[in-house]
């Protein structure tokens, strides 16, 4: 059964009663109910006497009409509309576009949509203006939309969605695959993205505000200012404000990034209205100025900040943690810490304590103590690349009876001896501290 729109459908009836019209043939110049809908599907139809009228859905079968469903009636007794009990006489029955089923563009070419509009069963869906919905909208494929979106409840479309306008939702948005806003997007539920893979692209050109959260399954790519209440998770990259040199990123939740961060705008400014929130980058982290975070930043490599980093509790990189400006953490800082806004090199590293009979010194220990608690532990400095580089400094600290600083690198000497040495014994409760000169030559003292 299926619901058939067809011109010219037209014939008479003598039927009385509220039962279904028996239909007697087509009107000159109209076609008959069973040749242009066809048996077994449904029209919408209305049917008058010349007085009474009758305006409903109806089931055709072989020259007969089934009154389905009535919408609208002459029989209408206290807001209940009811079947038309017609008298004898010839009755007009002929297939409608029924108002309050039909969809029609505004004197401004918009497409209002008063109750659920399901376009699952149908390909793509092209407005050329705006599309309104108050209540929800759920596709299997592409809504391509030229002007505003606005959706009273949730939007839902497995494919793309494109908006040359503003996406307005007050509800959840999920899309499958790709959306593009040209202007703004502002949702108050819950933003997915490309849940069912892996990949996948949120392009926004203009303002991105979600109340809730928002999850991205590719890149998520802002022009301008971007706002989330929630949690914001990334799987691939974030690209804020790549095309000019302004805007704002405010996350008041957590925000997770599977790869690189990159704020080219004024700040990214992330739970400042309380201290609690983690900010987790997977790759590098790149802001061009003030960077504020509520409780704690991990980073899994390279930090940059063109201002001010603030942080109200931890701050972990792996890899250089590099500000042009200030620097303030309210607990502790792992890696390496940089900042040149005054001139001067800041390292607040955690110690190491270790057990191990060899310990290989790292990169992450400048500035640091090594601690060993055991007898007969050996320190080795490695000869790699980038291990070390002009003025790195690092203790060891011999808390056993004692322990040996061993070198691999091209020259270590022991401050007042004019020969280099391969190895350095500590006895116990002694601290040696390790200064290179350069990444392959190093001094140490205080043994």
């Amino acid at each position: 059964m299926a619901l058939i729109q067809a011109d010219r459908v037209r014939e008479t009836s003598s039927t009385t009663g509220s039962a279904g019209f028996t239909l007697v043939g087509a009107v000159d110049g109209f076609q008959r109910f069973s040749a242009a809908i066809g048996s077994a599907n449904t029209c919408y139809y209305a049917a008058t006497d010349g007085s009474a009228f009758e305006v409903g859905l109806g089931t055709v079968s072989a020259n007969t009409l089934a009154r389905t469903t009535i919408f609208d009636s002459s029989h209408t007794s206290s807001g209940t509309i009811h079947r038309v009990n017609f008298q004898s006489g010839t009755k007009d029955i002929f297939a409608t576009y029924v108002a309050d089923k039909s969809v029609i563009l505004d004197t401004d070419g918009d497409l209002t949509l008063g109750t659920t509009a399901d376009i699952s069963t149908l390909g793509n869906v092209s407005v050329a203006k705006t599309l309104t919905i108050t209540s929800g909208i759920s596709g299997a494929s592409t809504l391509n939309i030229k002007g505003v979106v606005s959706a009273g409840s949730t939007l839902g479309v497995k494919g793309n969605v494109s908006s040359e306008g503003t996406l307005s939702v007050i509800g959840a948005v999920s899309v499958g695959a790709t959306l593009g806003v040209t202007n703004n997007a502002s949702i108050t539920g819950t933003f997915t993205f490309a849940t069912a893979s892996s990949t996948g692209n949120l392009d926004v050109a203009k303002n991105f505000s979600v109340i809730e959260n928002v999850s991205v399954g590719g890149t998520l790519g802002v022009k301008s200012n971007a706002s989330i209440t929630g949690t914001l998770a990334v799987t691939d990259e974030f690209n804020f404000a790549t095309a000019n040199s302004t805007g704002n990123l405010g996350v008041v939740g957590n925000a997770s990034i599977g790869g690189t961060l990159l704020v080219d705008g004024n700040s990214f400014t992330f739970n400042t209205a309380s201290t609690s929130g983690t900010l987790t980058v997977g790759d590098n982290f790149s802001a061009k100025s003030t960077s504020r975070f509520g409780d704690e930043a991990i980073f899994d490599s390279v930090v940059s900040v063109g201002g001010t980093f603030h942080i109200q509790g931890n701050a972990s990189a792996q890899g250089t943690l590099n500000v042009k400006g200030a620097v303030t953490v309210a607990a502790t800082v792992e890696g390496t810490a940089l900042t040149d806004g005054d001139g001067n090199l800041r390292d607040i590293p955690k110690s190491r304590t270790f057990a191990d009979t060899t310990v290989s010194a790292a990169q992450t220990d400048t500035g640091n103590f090594i601690f060993l608690t055991s007898s007969d532990q050996t320190v080795v400095i490695p000869t790699a690349s980038g291990t070390f580089d002009t003025g790195d400094i690092f203790s060891v600290v011999c808390a056993g009876a004692s322990a040996t600083i061993s070198s691999n690198i091209t020259s270590m000497f022991k401050v007042g001896e004019a020969a280099s040495t391969a190895t350095i014994t500590l006895g116990a409760n002694k601290i040696a501290s390790v200064l290179f000169v350069s990444a392959q030559h190093a001094y140490v003292t205080g043994t």
